[in-house]
């Protein structure tokens, strides 16, 4: 199946979805969602769990913006460290997901978000 192929079979999610990714041909990517369905998504869009949540149980994943010590950060995948990363910003270096364990922080938000629903 390719990916025009699988437009046309498969919804295009417009929300978020859990689940197992697989990949066509053409970087098609399609969930096979833990409530059963399959769904087309953007490819770009697809992000991992880190394994950590917020102060409220909120799963926090790679693109997910939060609040921490009074600022918002980006949470990204970083190679060179081989794992999960505060983004720098002009006032604070690059961090490690450990500084968490520290801290109260909360998801305010996620990279893919419409702006208007931040």
């Amino acid at each position: 199946m390719n990916r025009q192929e699988a437009k046309q079979l498969l919804p295009i999610l417009q929300a978020f979805a859990e689940g197992r990714v697989i990949q066509y041909r053409d970087n098609g990517v399609v969930i096979l969602s833990t409530d059963g369905g399959f769904y087309v998504v953007d490819p770009s869009t697809v992000c991992q769990y880190t394994g950590l949540k917020d102060e409220n149980g909120v799963e926090l994943y790679e693109g997910d913006y939060i609040k921490i010590l009074d600022e918002v950060r980006l949470i990204e995948y970083n190679p060179v460290a081989c794992g999960f990363i505060l983004q720098e910003t002009p006032t604070r270096s690059m961090r490690s997901l450990d500084v968490l364990a520290h801290y109260a922080f909360e998801v305010v938000g996620n990279k893919y978000d419409k702006e208007e629903s931040k």
